[in-house]
């Protein structure tokens, strides 16, 4: 009795210790490590063992772990429980689904990289890099994916499927770098799916979580977005179950999981981009020390990635297309919060062309309008408004194939805008709306009256428009050439020094408050008179006797 308690006893001991070590290592499946087969009719022990297993001999011992009465009469729909272990092993590939930027892999050893590009195999034992400003996106067999960013390093440690089954084993060992793991949910215990940085090692079954390992402290954190994580560094783990995360430095344990932090909130948001370069902005998280912003295509391939100290992002370039924004905060723990996701358009291209004249004011009864040719356009579409709106057109001319265009306008506010048509037809946003006033050219000054004195020449003009300034000038010729005066002033007339006696020529025109000129106005023919000597005058004098 007591001999059957101690060996009761060692092996209790003995799953402990295993569960521990196992526990330790990360393995969230090695207390349940079997890979469940259901049998069909016709299935026998040993057929099964010549399909699956690594030695066909093993099929005992799938009979013992089975309790299986005759290896040769097997019940259709039966499940077994094979030890992984006894399942031949195949490798599997891993799938470069798209590289947005520069990425390279190296094989064990050190031997030839190859630089990855979309359709790339990565194989069990290669080293990837991931370089600044890019991205990386694999596919494994069973429909995992991951996404690495910029500046990772890892290596494919492990990539196998257990003989004919669905089962796969996947083990990523990760430098520095962050990435994300859409992890296909799990049809037995043997599958397995891991991640180690220098501080955490991160085993799932079917997840999505994000890893991240600091390239100078090999600091490194978990987050989950769904499933759970078993987390494990220094001889503890513990569990991360979705919106949790937690983070470690090497040789510790990980922190107590920490709730992530909320989505932000995009309410408000712009659903068409029609200008470059892109600005999103989004309502602050109060506890956030800075944002991660990323954009993906309808194919879910990340194209932008950016981490941001203000609730603002901003990039120089994108294709046009449908796209997604995923903004999520960052903690004072470097922890990373909840996805807020939202979608939008970018119709940027083609690009309108600089608008030109007219702008502020024009005058006169009709205005020209023009702007800048754009290479590769053959059609501009020209809208002319009473509103910025345009919802009262003018003028609205969809296929115009140079780059003016004039109108006859009366006095009043405008607005007017224009768009490109490449040679495929493809219609550009309309560029940024113009505003001027129309108005009418100032009217030419009419004299009044010109009054010479002895002293001076006085002239005056019918006063014009509040604001207006008037220039005069006077000469000699009609033509003006060389003017003896020109004078400007804001009042309606202008004295000056009488000048020698002969005949001038005076003209005036208005100036309105913003500089433009009118024409001048009718030209004035003066006659200055001659004055009579002071020793004549005596001789006019009466005779005095």
């Amino acid at each position: 009795m007591n001999k059957d308690r101690n060996v009761v006893v060692q092996r209790i001991r003995c799953a402990i210790v295993i569960f521990a070590t196992c526990l330790a290592a990360g393995s969230a499946f090695s207390a349940d490590d079997d890979w469940l087969y259901v049998t069909r009719p016709g299935d026998t022990l040993i057929g099964i063992a010549e399909r699956y297993l690594v030695n066909a001999q093993a099929w005992r011992r799938v009979q013992s772990r089975n309790h299986v009465a005759d290896p040769y009469k097997l019940k259709p729909g039966r499940q077994l429980r094979i030890p992984s272990e006894l399942l031949r092993t195949d490798p599997v590939v891993a799938e470069v689904l798209m590289v947005n930027g520069q990425a390279s892999s190296t094989p064990t050893g050190g031997g030839q990289g190859q630089t990855l590009a979309a359709g790339a195999s990565l194989h069990a034992g290669d080293s990837v890099r991931v370089e600044a400003g890019s991205n990386l996106s694999l596919r494994f067999p069973d429909g995992s994916r991951l996404l690495v960013l910029e500046k990772s390093r890892f290596k494919l440690i492990r990539a196998e499927r257990l003989g004919r089954t669905d089962v796969q084993r996947i083990r990523i060992e990760m430098s520095e770098g962050s990435v994300e793991s859409s992890v296909a949910p799990m049809s037995s215990g043997a599958s397995q799916y891991e991640i180690k940085t220098p501080a955490l090692r991160m085993a799932v079954r079917g997840t999505h979580f994000r890893a991240a390992a600091d390239p100078g402290s090999g600091q490194s954190r978990s987050e989950v977005l769904a499933g759970r994580v078993n987390v494990s560094g220094a001889s503890k783990a513990v569990i991360l179950d979705q919106g949790f995360g937690s983070y470690a430095t090497p040789g510790e344990p990980p922190q107590t999981p920490r709730r992530l932090a909320p989505a932000p909130d995009l309410g408000g948001f712009q659903q068409l981009y029609e200008r470059l370069p892109l600005r999103f902005t989004w309502k602050p998280v109060q506890t956030a020390h800075g944002y991660r912003a990323q954009v993906f295509d309808g194919a879910a391939n990340l194209m932008l990635d950016g981490v941001f100290k203000d609730n603002a992002a901003r990039w120089a370039d994108l294709p046009d297309g449908h796209y997604v924004l995923r903004v999520r905060s960052i903690g004072d723990d470097f922890l990373e919060g909840l996805d807020a996701e939202q979608g939008f358009t970018l119709k940027a291209r083609p690009e309108p062309p600089f608008s030109g004249e007219p702008t502020g004011k024009s005058y006169g009864d009709s205005t020209q309008f023009n702007w800048t040719e754009a290479a590769g356009i053959g059609l501009y579409h020209f809208q002319l408004g009473r509103d910025s709106s345009f919802s009262e057109l003018l003028a609205d001319e969809p296929a115009l194939t140079t780059h003016q265009i004039t109108r006859a306008l009366r006095p009043g506010r405008y607005y007017w805008r224009v768009a490109s048509i490449d040679g495929r037809g493809d219609h550009g946003p309309f560029g940024d709306v113009t505003s001027f006033e129309q108005r009418a050219v100032p009217a030419s000054p009419q004299t009044e009256k010109s009054e010479i004195s002895d002293d001076q020449i006085r002239f005056r003009w019918r006063e014009g428009e509040p604001g207006q300034h008037y220039l005069l000038q006077l000469a000699n010729t009609p033509d003006f050439a060389q003017p003896l005066l020109e004078k400007t002033t804001d009042k309606a007339a202008v004295a000056m020094p009488r000048p020698d006696a002969g005949e001038y020529f005076m003209r005036v025109k208005a100036i309105d408050a913003d500089g433009f000129a009118g024409p001048f106005g009718a030209t004035q023919r003066i006659t200055v008179p001659g004055t009579l000597p002071w020793w004549l005058l005596l001789l006019l004098l009466p005779f005095v006797h």
